[in-house]
């Protein structure tokens, strides 16, 4: 610090000059400036209208990936809208697969039938082929669905059967549709009925499973 009467070199500490003794001034703060301001540590309350910037919670930080500026219709994933197939077709593709069924079941009852013939053979073999029908088609029906998607008949015709989310569907839901599909047409087909007598298309498997018979790719 600079003496103001002598203009000699003083220590801060003191009061006044080594050199002449006369008082010394104790120059006063400068002035603030924009980097001495305070500091609006809640920020949250005196917000910049010009940043204005949308809140989000932690839940929905944590909902899935988004990018930034996605839209809303962006990031939701899109809707699976299946059309079932042309009904001329799945009736074919169910005489196919009926005919393998039945064709698998005559053969051997036949065979039984004329090496120990019977007094009654309708009486013996008709249950019998109706029960070996039901038991076979269940059967041909859930795995075939369940791991290719499609019986012989479907395949030939260019049909396949798809769950609700548009993917094959499981080996339950197959089973499920399966055993639905040969109760109805033993029952008269009336599992057939919903297909042609409602706007869907689909049948009564088809209905309460959830599964549709849409053309093959």
């Amino acid at each position: 610090m600079k003496c103001p009467r002598c203009l000699a070199e003083n220590r801060l500490s003191g009061s006044r000059c080594a050199s002449c003794g006369a008082p010394l001034l104790i120059p006063e703060d400068p002035a603030l400036r924009q980097l001495d301001e305070e500091l609006a540590l809640d920020r949250r309350r005196e917000r910049d209208p010009q940043l204005d910037l949308p809140e989000f919670t932690d839940a929905e930080l944590l909902e899935g990936p988004c990018a930034l500026g996605a839209s809303a219709e962006e990031a939701e994933p899109a809707a699976t809208h299946l059309t079932c197939a042309p009904l001329e077709r799945r009736l074919l593709a169910w005489a196919v697969d009926a005919g393998l069924v039945l064709s698998a079941v005559a053969l051997p009852l036949l065979a039984s039938a004329r090496v120990e013939p019977s007094p009654d053979p309708l009486g013996v073999l008709l249950p019998a082929a109706l029960a070996l029908s039901l038991l076979l088609g269940f059967g041909y029906g859930a795995l075939a669905g369940a791991l290719e998607g499609a019986t012989v008949g479907q395949r030939l015709l260019g049909l396949r059967v798809v769950g609700p989310d548009g993917g094959a569907p499981g080996l339950l839901r197959s089973a499920a549709r399966a055993a639905l599909a040969v109760t109805g047409a033993a029952a008269l087909g009336v599992g057939l009925w919903p297909a042609i007598l409602t706007n869907s298309g689909r049948g009564l498997h088809d209905l309460v499973t959830g599964t549709v018979v849409v053309l093959s790719p």
